[in-house]
């Protein structure tokens, strides 16, 4: 449902490549060379910085997230849906015959392998990645 909202009312700029249909990585990297053709064309000087992020996906704060939902106009039904999604996790450790206390995750994030966790990375960054935008724009 998130994924046809998002095409269907643009939520997101179409640079945007993660976790959308019809948008591949070698999608992406053309565009990056284009952008980079286009520099060297007009005698600029281009840096590129690439980063992988440990922990991506435990690394999303619900608060944060659903804040960026619904500034993008996310429906209020999928927010509520996806909110109910990244609380109300617990943890307990067992080694051995031993049996820690079930206690609760405060900021779970997103659940490493769920389909929707991907686009909901890209929504999180998303504010970021337009604002890099703009800055070389």
């Amino acid at each position: 449902m998130l994924s046809f909202v998002t095409e269907m009312y643009n939520l997101l700029l179409s640079n945007h490549f993660g976790a959308r249909p019809r948008r591949s990585a070698e999608q992406a990297l053309n565009v990056l060379v284009e952008k980079i053709h286009q520099a060297w064309r007009q005698g600029k000087v281009l840096s590129l910085v690439s980063f992988d992020v440990k922990g991506v996906f435990n690394g999303v704060h619900s608060d944060v997230l659903e804040r960026r939902l619904e500034a993008r106009q996310a429906p209020s039904l999928a927010v509520r849906l996806i909110r109910n999604l990244c609380d109300g996790w617990h943890t307990q450790v067992t080694v051995g015959g031993f049996e820690s206390e079930v206690s609760p995750i405060e900021f779970a994030g997103i659940p490493q392998g769920s389909p929707l966790s991907p686009l909901l990375r890209v929504y999180y960054n998303a504010d970021l990645v337009e604002c890099v935008n703009s800055a070389i724009s």
